[in-house]
């Protein structure tokens, strides 16, 4: 009789738990949501992780939907981001090192920015003999720090940025030692500088993550942040006898009003690199291209992607 009842009570809990599966089997969803469009605002905001980017003014809805747009983006690392909010938009390959090119003149002018008063006359010596993209410079001409600024921020001059590195108080290499301690501060983790110029150098990469955070700091001082958005510009040396006038090599500048800056970089190592302050409705946008085949395509594509995927929506903050 023992026997009997033990089987009989393991029965039933068997019972008892076959029937507490099956109800809560059936408080489960019958089929996943699907994709971002099926959900409300208001449970897109309690949904773990955030699919929302939030700050005091807006919330932006993302949807991460394939497009047309980003499958033709020829640059090997991209990114886009929110300025106000410091959201990650949408990005590829963000953290890769690759080359910088001449974004690294962004640097070069932040740096200097640190050490030179913009009135201060400076002295170009023999090293301004450089290669690559120059504006004409000579030995012995004197020139004002704020044109040096103009001519490697607008024209890309290369011997501009020799000219500002080598009078450094600690000379060429404690100018480029600047450059790097400026970079740790900023938190440039990817970001190794070898010269102020951009030229190819296998020991210096940055990141466009890097280069966000850069770009970032340069529109923070409001000089720098207009000198970026010069079509044009001309400077002289300080005894009058040579002008230079300057041109942007920044096509978006030209052609779109929402464009505001910010440089351009292209070397046959780094391929195309262009990094843009892009006003997008009551936005600002930092778009990175590198390593791309086509730098204002793959920029405005990332325009459309924005336009197409991102919603900004205004409400009351608490």
């Amino acid at each position: 009789m023992q026997i009997s009842r033990l089987r009989s009570d393991q029965f039933f809990s068997f019972v008892f738990c076959l029937v507490f599966l099956l109800i809560q089997g059936s408080l489960l969803p019958l089929e996943p949501v699907q994709s971002l469009s099926q959900v409300s605002s208001l449970e897109l905001i309690q949904l773990d992780p955030i699919p929302v980017v939030k700050d005091y003014q807006s919330l932006v809805n993302l949807n991460y939907g394939q497009s047309p747009q980003l499958s033709q983006v020829t640059a090997q690392s991209y990114l886009v981001v929110d300025l106000k909010s410091a959201s990650i938009l949408i990005e590829k390959n963000k953290d890769l090192p690759l080359f910088p090119a001449s974004t690294v003149k962004l640097m070069t002018a932040l740096l200097a920015r640190d050490i030179y008063d913009l009135n201060n006359v400076i002295r170009v010596g023999q090293e301004v003999e450089v290669v690559g993209h120059q504006i004409g410079l000579r030995p012995g001409q004197e020139m004002k720090v704020f044109d040096l600024l103009k001519a490697i921020l607008v024209n890309s001059g290369n011997d501009a940025a020799q000219t500002l590195a080598f009078n450094h108080p600690f000379g060429y290499e404690g100018f480029i030692q600047g450059m790097n301690l400026k970079a740790q501060a900023l938190s440039l983790t990817n970001t190794y500088f070898t010269n102020p110029t951009g030229l190819d150098d296998y020991h210096q990469v940055s990141t466009s993550w890097d280069l966000a955070l850069l770009a970032k700091e340069i529109n923070k001082d409001p000089v720098l942040k207009k000198l970026v958005n010069l079509q044009q510009a001309s400077i002289s040396d300080v005894a009058g006898f040579s002008n230079y006038q300057l041109y942007n090599t920044n096509q978006l500048l030209t052609k779109y009003d929402q464009a505001i800056g910010i440089k351009t970089g292209t070397t046959q190592m780094a391929g195309q690199v262009l990094v843009t302050l892009w006003k997008e409705a009551s936005h600002e946008l930092l778009i990175v291209v590198m390593g791309s085949q086509d730098r204002y395509q793959d920029t405005l594509y990332l325009v459309d992607w924005v336009s197409d995927n991102i919603e900004w929506i205004d409400y009351d903050s608490p």
